[in-house]
Parts: C-alpha cells; structure tokens; sequence
C-alpha cells in the first residue's frame, strides 16, 4: 500500500477531470437517558454526535455528555436524530480517487443504523409520487376552471360588443 501511495506525488498529474465519486454517509446524533440525575457531575444524558459511512466504510464519531438543568423535561428513552446524505468528490486528485475507490470495510459485521434508510427512502419516494398526482390533478382542475373563465370573458365580450351596437343603432 506506502508503494502505491508513493506513486502520486506532487507532480502525479493533478485532479483526475470528468470523475465524479459519491459517498453515502449518515450524520445524527443518539442521546442516552441515564435514568437520573449523576450525584457525581449532574449530567442525564450520554450524547453522541457522529458522522459515519452509510456502508460500512469509515466511521467518525464525537461523544459530548451534556445535560439540562429541568430534569422533568427529560424523555426517559434514547433520542435518535440522524439523516442520510452523500459526500460528492469533484474531480478529485489521482491519490484521492484511488483512496475513495479502494476502503475497505473496518467492522466484521454489517453496520446497524437507527434508522432503516432503504424503507425511508421508499416512504418518501411514495409521499413524493403521491403529491405529483395530487399537484397534478388540481392543475387539471384549475386548467378547466381557467378555461371555463376565459370562456365566460369571451362570451361577456361578445354581449358587450353586441350590446354597444344595438346602443350604437
């Protein structure tokens, strides 16, 4: 591997034009209820605040332990708020494409998120072809009633127009 990196130095060619890489990640953080107040430093919560690979890749995380001081207001479960979202490499150097193309996976087993992003995107892809059929079955609606208006402007023209004459007469 230290062979093949030493391989892309300065002079390596610069950014590789027209290659695009996408990663997955999922950002978020997990906050841990302790079940009460710590006599020792007061804190209630554990809380984690990560970055990490949607597929096993990389995992980056920070944990913070912060509390609030209106101990009723806590939930008594684990708070979980995490999105998926995707790292986007424009033209990157050579030794970066290569390094983006060649992870490998750091955890033997498959990585669990809280969150269940494959059914998520297929309830939202759902949510989205559902408003496309509303949004066009009211812009149908409307097309018509405009239609109808401009008939009515036309047919209320037309008596004016007659009307004006016989006045004219």
């Amino acid at each position: 591997m230290f062979k093949r990196m030493a391989e892309f130095g300065p002079d390596s060619g610069g950014r590789v034009k027209g290659v695009t890489i996408v990663k997955p990640i999922v950002f978020g953080n997990v906050a841990r209820y302790f079940g009460k107040k710590r006599e020792d430093d007061g804190h209630t919560h554990q809380w984690t605040v990560y970055v990490k690979p949607l597929r096993n890749e990389v995992t980056l995380y920070h944990l913070l332990k912060l509390f609030q001081s209106d101990s009723s207001a806590m939930p008594k479960k684990t708070v979980v708020s995490e999105f998926c979202d995707e790292m986007i490499f424009q033209d990157p150097t050579a030794m970066m494409q290569q390094l983006l193309n060649t992870t490998r996976q750091l955890t033997l087993g498959a990585y669990k998120h809280e969150t269940e992003f494959a059914e998520l995107e297929l309830r939202t892809r759902e949510k989205v072809e559902a408003a496309k059929k509303t949004t066009s079955l009211e812009i149908a609606e409307l097309k018509e009633r405009l239609k109808a208006s401009r008939e009515n402007i036309d047919f209320l023209r037309g008596e004016i127009r007659r009307l004006e004459e016989e006045d004219q007469m």
